[in-house]
């Protein structure tokens, strides 16, 4: 669980709650590190920042740590591009201007042939 000498840090409510309701004790599938994602939490907005949470590889760049957290959480804690495949390979465009996360995402759910990350 989060520390709670970790949370004395200056987190906006918003962040502060997402981040309490992806650790909760009944999200197993979460393996992310909670110290490291509050970590990122407590950096400055629009502050270059570098993390390894699981999913990501090793030194991921990120260029805003709010819209970061916000995006890894909905990617990979509450897996909204998580669908069924008749296929162990299926043929994924995504065409988004993000970060790249859905296709780490993707990567790690499906077996890709090719990707541009």
């Amino acid at each position: 669980m989060i520390k709670a000498s970790l949370l004395a840090r200056k987190i906006t409510p918003p962040v502060l709650f997402d981040l309490l309701r992806v650790f909760k004790p009944e999200n197993k599938k979460n393996k992310a590190n909670p110290d490291e994602m509050v970590r990122i939490a407590s950096m400055p907005r629009y502050m270059e920042g570098i993390t390894s949470l699981p999913g990501l590889g090793n030194n991921f760049k990120f260029s805003d740590s709010a819209s970061f957290l916000s995006t890894y959480k909905s990617i990979f804690a509450d897996e909204i591009y998580r669908f069924q495949s008749d296929s162990k390979s299926p043929f994924i465009i995504d065409a988004g201007a993000n970060i790249g996360l859905s296709v780490l995402y993707l990567k790690k759910l499906f077996l890709v042939q090719r990707s541009g990350v």
